[in-house]
């Protein structure tokens, strides 16, 4: 039971971890995206500033689709269908978020040692 309880207490932690990473992540990949006529930089600038993510599930293949369906996965407590996800985000992003994937995957341990 205890160990229960530290997965709980571990899992709301990446959850408010994720919710803070997956800004910087879409902030990232916007920047990556910038280009040099200067209306597109505005674009980007105004797009860095006003970041938005999905809060519910979408589907399709850009990282703020893809986000939106790990935070659901973390808060539905599907630890393995949110790491599957991670697989489709962009190399660079994936980079951004070692740690933290590092820490999901601890997670996942630790759930898969109690089940067993």
């Amino acid at each position: 039971k205890k160990k229960t309880i530290e997965i709980g207490q571990e899992l709301l932690i990446l959850i408010e971890e994720f919710t803070e990473l997956s800004y910087y992540a879409l902030k990232n990949e916007i920047r990556a995206k910038e280009k040099q006529d200067w209306r597109d930089w505005i674009t980007s600038y105004l797009n860095t500033i006003f970041i938005s993510r999905s809060t519910q599930p979408i589907e399709g293949d850009h990282t703020d689709a893809i986000l939106s369906r790990i935070d659901h996965a973390l808060k539905s407590g599907k630890l393995n269908a949110a790491k599957k996800e991670l697989d489709s985000l962009s190399l660079e992003t994936r980079a951004l978020m070692k740690e933290w994937i590092r820490k999901l995957e601890k997670l996942i341990e630790m759930e898969d040692k109690i089940s067993q």
